[in-house]
Parts: C-alpha cells; structure tokens; sequence
C-alpha cells in the first residue's frame, strides 16, 4: 500500500481533486459488467477521460460544460464508485467535474486504446458518444441530418472507418491538418440513405442523452 502522505502527492502531481475532508469513504465495486459494457467503457475512455494509478485506486477524470455529458458520466460509473456532483467556472462558463475513484478491476481502462476492441459497436458507441455529432440542417427545404466522427486518434478512427465499410455502411473519411501539425481524421455520411442506416445502427449503441435525443429527432423528420 502507499502512505497517505504519498496519495496526496501523487494526486497533487496529476492534477486529481480531494473530495472535501470529513466526507465518509464511499464504497467501491469490483467491473462484474459485459465484455459489451467493457467495450464501451473503452470507448468513452479513448475519446474523453483522464486515467491515474495510484496505489489501489484507479481515478477517472474529465471536465465539461454540458449537463448531460455529466449525467452519462454518472451513469456508466456511479454503480462502482461515488460520483460528486461538483462544478466549477472556467472562462466564464459553468464547468462539471466528473471524477470517480474506483478499484483495480478497472485497470483495464489505464491505457487508451490505439486499435478497436470487440465488441466493435459497442465501443464504437462509447467512442461516438465522446467524440461524434450529429449535424441537422435543411437542403431545398428538406430535412436532412448528418454523422460525423472525428479526432486526432487516427489509428482508432481508421479502424472504426473499416468496421463501418465492412458491415456495409457508405461512409467517407477525409484528414484535416491543424494548425498544430497534427492529423485530424474524420468520418461522416455524405447521403439521407447513409445517415439513416448508421444512425440507426448507433442508435443500438449510444447512451448520450443528447444524441440520443438528436438522432432519434432527425431519423423521424426523414
């Protein structure tokens, strides 16, 4: 084990918040999840969480300004530890901090994944649920929506760019050079037949409130 001196260094070094003093120590649970759930974590992770080890405890970490990342935040991890409701302003926004410290059943979410993991959809939609939108917009005075998946993970996105063509889904993948040098790759639906096929195919996958609220609004319009 570490000394408690050595946890709050090590926290003070990653940039990982105390709960406040005088708090009961919540309870933690061991992952009994599906390799489905599992892949979803994974997903989610690779897009938008920060993971530290430290001693016996895995901590979880990531900041946002909406509500409802928040509560998907809340949803997936509280079953396994306490998630804090706990705000902050930043630049002159409301900013959540989703934070939860868990066991060492989660290690499996310590290092992010360069490639894939099966089941594919399913971290497909944790994946999306981190790093995809959904576009709605009118063309000659026609509903019309479109997907679109994207991040400088490149290795990650080419591989779910061929899990999407193999299972028969016309999708497009373009690059984008930042400013910083860096690749952007993206995926996106370039017709009505495509957005509605893999919307609803990610519908089966995604938790999101918003997108899940978003897509289903755009398929029914179509």
């Amino acid at each position: 084990g570490c000394s408690q001196g050595s946890i709050v260094n090590y926290m003070k070094k990653f940039g990982i918040q105390a709960y406040p003093t005088k708090q009961t120590v919540y309870p933690r649970f061991n992952f009994n999840g599906s390799n489905s759930e599992k892949a979803y974590m994974m997903g989610f992770r690779a897009g938008d969480l920060n993971i530290q080890h430290i001693c016996n405890t895995i901590y979880v970490q990531s900041t946002t300004t909406i509500v409802e990342q928040f509560d998907l935040f809340r949803s997936i991890f509280s079953k396994y530890g306490y998630v804090p409701e706990e705000t902050n302003i930043y630049r002159g926004y409301k900013q959540f901090i989703c934070r939860v410290s868990l066991d060492l059943s989660f290690l499996f979410l310590l290092d992010k994944p360069e490639h894939i993991i099966n089941p594919c959809w399913n971290f497909i939609g944790g994946y999306f649920d981190a790093e995809g939108c959904i576009t709605h917009f009118n063309k000659v005075n026609k509903q019309r929506f479109r997907i679109k998946l994207g991040s400088c993970d490149n290795s990650l996105v080419s591989d779910i760019y061929y899990v999407m063509v193999n299972d028969g889904f016309k999708v497009s993948k373009y690059t984008q050079l930042l400013d910083s040098g860096k690749d952007f790759d993206y995926i996106t639906t370039n017709s009505v037949a495509a957005s509605i096929a893999l919307g609803t195919k990610l519908l089966a996958y995604i938790k999101h409130p918003c997108k899940v609220s978003k897509l289903s609004s755009c398929l029914s319009m179509i």
